[in-house]
């Protein structure tokens, strides 16, 4: 199913940016609106806002695919060919380009035109296209001239007189004057094809005959106009902009306060990526640490320590542990199923695994394995693509106790037994790949936070004089499926509501065997209070907490926005209220929203017996009454 849903999702973009590119170029950038791209693509203007924050966001996707053809057939030519077929080959592939996208070249120059908002990027993109293409020529040029002339400059040379052709042909388009104009940039090009360039040549005080290093710092790359390195980088801040884009978006931010903590949040993913992703070497792998009190993401919890390691499902791994002071301690492997889907393969909770009494601490070992060795007693089944080794530790408090020193933490150690190879140099390529593996994991913990946020949004609670008569409803999580109780405050049909979120957002983010999550989207005035009223749930560990638009843990550095099972007070019959507003109201049960006027509040329940029941509302502070503390 997973398979089938990136498919889709995937068939449904090129839909989309095919009905763009058609409409731009036609109507131009400013004429054209999402609604007649919707139209054009034949789904709606929600799928659209989806997939691409915004009309500007659709054109750069466009636009960066409309030139992928020139791309590759000019900057990637065929190294192995003689240099003077290659360059024949580099002016005959865009000469061949300029006359099949005559229109699209045409749209590129209005669009600078036209919109301000577009100028940047086309003449940005243009110049690094030609700049590419120049260091492509000056490659082949540098095998045809003598070590004394520089490539560079007769390849800007060329370009010039290619560029210059192109652009007189918008003011004079006759036949004949555009087939004068070829001639002349065939005859640069045979120029330097002849072997008698050097004889034909001026002496050395010539332009020609610069010394190409002498005023280059990197006379190593003076062949080259941009590196991979460079490429790579610049790809991954021009795709990194695109998913900024997603915050102030029609799904994104609604408020100030959202738009700063939006772009707080893409830095806290970028820590988070460069930590577990960026170098990642699943042949020595580590526990990572995930979260931090500042690093927040995909519904994380306060009182809970997270650890990942990446790991290879053709290898065997021993893993040592020390247990600290937690109330629960549980692993599980995650991979990638054949279709893509990302799934459980395996776990064990605490009271599953066996650990030796050493000097008075619990320790053990654990074997990851596609088989289970016949001397494993803790053993975790290895199989699918692209596995993850996950810990969790919660504890009677937050994380900010076991920074301090009154709690431990575990000491986990992860080692491959299976012959590996040393490592590598690190080299261009690996640069190129974990630059693309950060920018996955920040798009993807983006469109989770904001994707999960719209469904769960639906869920309002509100106070009785805005409700008109409507019933408060609740998103739910259990055994790993979710569940939205009803529809009827949505702003979109089911059908547009499907299509906005992506559904591999809730398949490939459930939360871990035993974990069930119980919530709402509140809204409240400075003078009001969310009450919540339950029964304590036979379970582990259960905690209530303000979460933020993204999904985020509200800062508990500075606030109490959580409590747990092992915190709360209770009546006789295990019933209580909690209450949430800005300042405490005077009760003994209290969280702080810490201002929100919307947020999520989230109960997390772990092995409950039960599902855990709550009934939200939102009440005025002035009618709650004062209890005892």
């Amino acid at each position: 199913m997973g398979g089938n849903n990136g498919r889709d999702k995937a068939d449904t973009q090129e839909r989309i940016l095919a009905a763009a590119t058609d409409l731009f170029i036609a109507d131009g950038y400013e004429a054209t609106t999402v609604r007649d791209i919707a139209n054009k693509a034949g789904v709606g203007r929600a799928t659209v806002f989806w997939h691409f924050s915004d009309k500007a966001s659709v054109f750069r996707e466009a636009f960066t695919r409309m030139l992928a053809p020139f791309r590759e057939s000019l900057i990637h030519p065929d190294s192995d060919t003689d240099p003077i077929k290659r360059l024949d080959q580099q002016i005959a592939s865009s000469k061949m380009f300029a006359e099949q996208h005559g229109s699209e070249i045409t749209a590129c120059v209005r669009w600078a035109l036209e919109s301000p908002d577009l100028r940047e990027i086309v003449v940005e993109t243009l110049l690094d296209l030609n700049h590419r293409f120049a260091g492509s020529l000056a490659e082949t040029v540098s095998e045809l001239i003598p070590e004394d002339r520089d490539p560079k400059l007769l390849a800007h040379g060329l370009m010039l007189a290619f560029d210059a052709t192109l652009l007189l042909g918008f003011f004079d388009p006759r036949s004949q004057s555009h087939q004068d104009r070829m001639a002349s940039v065939q005859a640069w090009v045979a120029m330097i094809q002849r072997d008698s360039l050097s004889a034909s040549t001026p002496d050395s005080s010539s332009a020609l005959r610069l010394n190409p290093t002498a005023n280059d710092p990197h006379p190593e790359d003076s062949k080259n106009e941009v590196s991979l390195s460079q490429s790579a980088w610049n790809r991954f801040t021009q795709e990194l902009e695109r998913v900024g884009h997603k915050i102030v978006g029609p799904t994104g931010a609604r408020n100030p306060r959202e738009r700063a903590e939006g772009y707080r949040y893409l830095v806290r993913l970028l820590s988070a990526a460069h930590q577990l992703e960026m170098d990642i070497d699943r042949k020595r792998p580590t526990l990572a640490r995930m979260m931090t009190p500042i690093r927040k993401f995909k519904g994380d919890g306060p009182d809970t320590l997270y650890h990942e390691a990446k790991l290879d499902e053709d290898l065997e791994y021993e893993v040592y542990v020390r247990r600290g002071d937690d109330i629960f301690f549980s692993l599980t492997v995650y991979a990638y199923d054949e279709n893509g889907a990302y799934k459980i393969v395996d776990g064990l909770f605490d009271h599953d695994m066996v650990f030796e009494n050493v000097f008075g601490e619990q320790v053990a070992k654990f074997h990851i394995s596609a088989e289970k060795p016949a001397h494993a007693v803790n053993w975790l089944r290895l199989e699918g693509a692209r596995p993850i080794l996950f810990s969790r530790e919660y504890f009677p408090e937050t994380v900010l106790a076991v920074d301090a020193g009154r709690y431990r933490s575990a000491i986990m150690n992860i080692e491959c037994v299976s012959d590996v190879p040393p490592p590598h140099v690190y080299g261009e390529r690996d640069l190129e790949a974990g630059l693309q593996r950060v920018l996955d994991f920040v798009e993807d913990a983006t469109d989770v936070s904001i994707g999960l946020s719209i469904f769960a949004g639906l869920n309002l609670i509100v106070h009785e004089s805005e409700k008109d008569g409507k019933k408060t409803a609740m998103t739910r999580i259990d055994d790993g499926v979710l569940i939205h109780e009803t529809d009827q405050n949505s702003e979109h049909s089911p059908q547009e509501l499907a299509q906005m979120i992506d559904p591999r957002l809730i398949a490939n983010n459930l939360p871990g065997p035993g974990i069930d999550y119980l919530g709402a989207w509140f809204q409240i005035q400075p003078d009001e209070a969310i009450r919540i009223s339950g029964i304590d749930v036979p379970c582990r560990y259960w905690s209530c907490q303000i979460m933020t638009r993204y999904l985020e843990s509200a800062d508990f550095r500075y606030d109490t926005i959580g409590i747990n099972n092992l915190q709360i007070k209770k009546n006789e019959e295990n019933a209580f209220e909690i209450y949430a507003s800005a300042e405490n109201p005077g009760v003994e049960n209290w969280i702080c929203t810490q201002g929100y006027s919307n947020a999520h509040i989230v109960f997390r329940t772990l092995l409950a017996e039960i599902p855990m029941e709550a009934q939200f509302s939102v009440v005025k502070i002035s009618d709650i009454e004062t209890q005892p503390r």
